[in-house]
């Protein structure tokens, strides 16, 4: 994701839109690409609790062990 702009995919996941999401990832849009807060899609489809999203990347390729930025710091953690 750029970081002067969030990409289509992030913008689908935060929405909870399925199938943006598919077409997002079948455009090319990276899977794992990070916001600008240093977060994955995976990770906002979780904390959202949308289970489908969340199945969705993962099955399309998404790192269940990206790091990411922790919430309300400046450091990266590793969600294991």
């Amino acid at each position: 994701m750029s970081k002067n702009r969030p990409s289509t995919l992030y913008k689908a996941v935060l929405q909870g839109n399925l199938g943006a999401v598919q077409k997002a990832i079948e455009q090319g849009d990276d899977v794992d690409g990070l916001d600008p807060d240093g977060r994955t899609p995976l990770f906002h489809a979780i904390i959202d609790r949308n289970l489908a999203i969340a199945s969705e990347l993962i099955k399309r390729g998404a790192n269940l062990h990206q790091t990411i930025r922790a919430i309300g710091s400046g450091s990266f953690e590793t969600w294991n």
